[in-house]
């Protein structure tokens, strides 16, 4: 399994910042997020996951954050976008610990809705590394 930064590179969207980037614009435009298995839920029989959680991170300095903020403007304003699903090793309310993620697949975002104070994706269909890169 290739390592977080290898794999973003691999799909032609390089971290800006290994250490703290929760995502990247890939070289057609698209976004690829990073984001948490556990926060994967159903809303109104499709799958959801959660991209922000403001009650931690509203008015935080960390670049991830504002970068991550961006990223959803983006989103919102049409462009492409996709979701490495991360399974945590340890989890705290504002840390967590990458156990591993899902390099066969990304998830499609159809579109991101506002719930709870949030912003969160709607996933579409799993699509295999390979059909995405063929595609991109």
């Amino acid at each position: 399994m290739p390592s977080p930064t290898q794999h973003f590179k691999d799909l032609g969207a390089p971290l800006r910042n290994p250490r703290w980037s929760w995502g990247a614009e890939g070289e057609s435009g698209s976004i690829i997020l990073r984001a948490w298995r556990d926060e994967i839920e159903p809303i109104n029989g499709r799958d959801h996951i959660r991209l922000t959680n403001n009650a931690v991170y509203n008015a935080s300095p960390h670049p991830g954050w504002r970068e991550r903020l961006r990223h959803i403007q983006q989103l919102r304003e049409g462009a492409v976008g996709y979701v490495v699903v991360c399974t945590a090793q340890k989890r705290t309310k504002s840390n967590r610990r990458l156990k591993s993620f899902d390099h066969e697949h990304l998830y499609r975002v159809i579109r991101v809705v506002d719930l709870s104070g949030d912003q969160w994706a709607e996933l579409g269909e799993a699509v295999p590394i390979e059909q995405y890169t063929a595609n991109e």
